[in-house]
């Protein structure tokens, strides 16, 4: 596991989660995206494989505008 990743999986919790969606995210469909539009996609997957490894979520990748975000379906 990449050094980034491991810090963000050592660090998130779900508290941390939790607030991450309410102050970055939002309802989409039938699932909750994250507005993580400000990060390169490669950061982006760094992320997405936390929240995989984390809280076994199944999040990936979509385009916001021309934009990456995570999205994670209910």
């Amino acid at each position: 596991m990449e050094g980034r990743q491991k810090n963000i999986v050592e660090k998130i919790t779900p508290v941390s989660l939790a607030y991450w969606i309410m102050c970055d995210g939002y309802k989409a469909n039938k699932g909750v995206a994250l507005a993580t539009n400000s990060f390169s996609i490669s950061e982006n997957k760094i992320l997405i494989n936390a929240l995989k490894l984390k809280f076994n979520l199944s999040p990936w990748i979509i385009n916001d505008h021309g934009l990456p975000s995570i999205f994670i379906l209910n």
